[in-house]
């Protein structure tokens, strides 16, 4: 969605977040919902004999996106033919666990809902991504487009469309009871799977450590509470103050995965090994992409990207990078100074 043709949209998109975070809507079952907006230019929307965007059109979108998200909304805002539609693709192909959704519409149009009338862009997000996505999570599925209530389906269209059901709240009030009924058998899931990760890790762990030598250069540890982190609150990582051109050298067999540049991160480089994937952040330049043994020289200091002074950011995911949010940082990643 072109900025010139959605000027209201990271106002609109925060205000929507923070609708559904409220404990009567999704807040409870997800915690703090977190949406981000991507500015890219998109091909006007082909529709099909069926009045749908193809599922194949969509990927040619998202495909680059993937690897990060759980949800995947593209929001059209020039269309051929039909307007003001959407539509989701539930985990169509083999071994894919992205829900792929799109929405028709432009930034003014007004759509009558049964609790009053609002902007077409909220409410086809909410349709399709909290309607249609919360069910499919908790095991709703066989979605529906008849007036017909059946227990243990997706009843997203009924709910949204039939004022004798009660409504949207009434929507939010099931989906939160059955979350409710599934959550502790869910977490006990969890938390054996946790168990057995954390054990698993620590019998296979043969990390070299850091030297203890490093650690009187440290200016930001791991887990500090900082509300510049807009995302987190939190440092994630730990500060290394060094003079730029610092060699960095890897403790341990592995593989730089990922090079590039970021406004913020600078030059970076991700570095995979024995079951954690490290972000090297603010370097000199781009390293080089591939394998290094141990004590290699993977990369140099600098203070490039976001940076208030020359210095190493290293943070460490378990198995690999992922987005972090307010609520999954600390389980996603680990102080490098403890592995």
């Amino acid at each position: 969605m072109p900025k010139e043709k959605w000027r209201t949209q990271d106002r609109r998109v925060k205000n929507f977040t923070n609708y559904l975070s409220r404990k009567d809507r999704l807040g409870s079952i997800y915690g703090d919902i977190q949406i981000d907006v991507i500015n890219i230019e998109l091909p006007i929307a082909k529709i099909g004999a069926n009045g749908m965007v193809s599922e194949f059109e969509l990927r040619k979108i998202t495909n680059q996106y993937r690897e990060n998200y759980n949800i995947l909304a593209v929001v059209f805002a020039d269309v051929e033919g039909s307007r003001y539609k959407g539509a989701y693709y539930p985990n169509t192909l083999k071994n894919d666990t992205i829900m792929d959704t799109y929405i028709l519409t432009d930034e003014n149009s007004i759509e009558n809902r049964l609790s009053g009338r609002f902007k077409a862009f909220e409410r086809r997000l909410e349709h399709e991504i909290a309607g249609h996505g919360a069910s499919l999570d908790l095991g709703l599925t066989n979605q529906g487009n008849t007036n017909e209530y059946k227990v243990g389906t997706d009843n997203t269209h009924l709910f949204f469309y039939d004022k004798d059901r009660g409504g949207i709240d009434q929507y939010y009030k099931e989906l939160n009871e059955r979350w409710v009924s599934q959550r502790s058998t869910f977490q006990k899931i969890l938390d054996v799977f946790a168990e057995a990760v954390e054990k698993l890790q620590k019998k296979n762990s043969k990390v070299k450590p850091l030297a203890p030598k490093h650690w009187k250069n440290i200016t930001q540890g791991y887990g500090v509470k900082n509300p510049s982190y807009k995302t987190t609150g939190y440092h994630i990582g730990v500060d290394f103050g060094c003079p730029i051109g610092t060699k960095i050298r890897a403790r341990e067999n592995g593989e730089i995965t990922l090079v590039g540049f970021h406004k913020d991160l600078g030059n970076f480089c991700y570095f995979k090994f024995k079951g954690y994937e490290e972000r090297y952040l603010h370097l000199d330049k781009e390293p080089v992409e591939g394998k290094y043994q141990q004590g290699e020289t993977i990369a140099v200091t600098g203070n490039t990207g976001f940076s208030t002074g020359t210095h190493l950011h290293l943070d460490t995911f378990i198995n690999k990078v992922q987005k972090v949010t307010k609520t999954n940082w600390s389980k996603i990643t680990v102080d490098p100074l403890s592995i």
